[in-house]
């Protein structure tokens, strides 16, 4: 069995991305005015009667209420614990394991699903389906140095004391890129953070990956001596894990970087679980999870959440189905018309990674932009 999550139509979400628009803009007067949670759920919430048609189709079809979750994350959905034959048989479809053979990951996915036309302006999108997507970090260059004596050169840039008048950038920099570096280009060297107690710094992780506390404190120790004792909390998301003994590159850099550029903001490590890789286990033998869904749905249940979110992975454009991204997209929305700034990165390998073939059938050469940065 799993979980076939079914996004109820949003029957307010343009005036949502209207706000949005209003609170964003600095010339209007609803400027930083931004809305509360409830606020902002009420202009997601679906039509009257969706929830009501939706739920009778589906005990139509035998699927029992008491498998069938009512939630309200990002607009409405209803989370049934289904068996493949019952998600075949409501999406007139066939489910089939597929295995993308780089990863050896398996995922069940299918190719098309079609559901009755009365149900079309109550269902957004239904998932899993036809999404394929590979998330990944979007830093493909990042790798292990190994220990080497330090060029003479990077002492310029391990230490991060610049001179406040010349805010010279330092030598070191033509050879790697430091947080001294990094703050002597964007002048912020001697900033010092006003709303520190007020403010905060998420970063989301998936992968498996796990910020090390002890990792942290070496690096700040050598390129950010006055953060040394800083430390980042890991909040636990869909049974994400932090193993400290097995820390991960993505996580390690994203969070040691965000820390020694931001401090003494307080940031936040989101660990989330239920993405790839992907275990087997006797009940569930291939991946049927979604990004995305699972930390979101976590961020809209908190009352609060902070007002910069930064996030290192994405999946090519192309390969995410326009119901599934444009859904996505609607939800985040929602967080930015809370008055929370998300940030994506758009890779390390330009405007086409790969051949730059387009994957319909006609291998057009284009551009091919990454989302969710895209």
């Amino acid at each position: 069995m799993f979980d076939l999550h079914i996004g109820l139509t949003q029957s307010r979400i343009d005036d949502l991305l209207f706000r949005l628009m209003e609170v964003s803009e600095p010339t209007h007067s609803r400027y930083g005015k931004h809305l509360t949670k409830e606020e902002a759920e009420e202009l997601v919430s679906s039509s009257s009667g969706s929830a009501d048609t939706v739920m009778n189709w589906l005990t139509f079809h035998g699927v029992d209420a008491s498998r069938i979750t009512h939630r309200k994350a990002g607009g409405d959905w209803l989370i049934v614990r289904a068996t493949v034959a019952e998600a075949e048989r409501l999406l007139n479809t066939k489910y089939h394991v597929y295995l993308h053979e780089p990863s050896g990951e398996k995922i069940i996915r299918t190719l098309t699903y079609s559901l009755p036309h009365i149900l079309h302006q109550h269902i957004d999108m239904i998932a899993p389906t036809t999404y394929f997507g590979t998330l990944r970090t979007m830093r493909r260059t990042s790798f292990l140095q190994p220990e080497i004596a330090r060029p003479l050169d990077e002492v310029a840039v391990a230490d991060p004391v610049i001179d406040p008048i010349l805010a010279e950038i330092p030598p070191g920099c033509k050879l790697k890129i430091t947080p001294a570096c990094l703050r002597a280009l964007y002048n912020s060297t001697n900033y010092v953070p006003k709303s520190s107690s007020r403010n905060q710094l998420g970063v989301a992780g998936y992968l498996a990956q796990y910020a090390n506390d002890a990792d942290l404190q070496i690096f700040l120790g050598r390129y950010r001596s006055d953060a040394k004792g800083f430390t980042v909390p890991t909040v636990q998301v869909n049974g994400g894990g932090n193993d400290q003994n097995n820390p991960g590159i993505e996580a390690n850099l994203d969070v040691q970087y965000t820390s020694a550029m931001s401090y003494p903001t307080p940031n936040i490590y989101y660990s989330t679980g239920g993405s790839p890789p992907f275990s087997a286990d006797s009940a569930t033998t291939a991946n049927t999870n979604e990004p995305y869904l699972e930390w979101l749905t976590y961020i809209f249940s908190q009352p609060t959440i902070p007002p910069v979110i930064t996030t290192s992975y994405g999946d090519d454009e192309q390969t995410v189905p326009e119901d599934y991204a444009k859904r996505v997209c609607d939800m985040f929305a929602q967080i930015g018309v809370r008055g929370t700034t998300l940030l994506f990165s758009s890779g390390d390998s330009g405007v086409g990674g790969g051949d730059c073939k387009t994957n319909d059938g006609t291998d057009r050469v284009l551009f091919q932009p990454m989302f969710p940065a895209s």
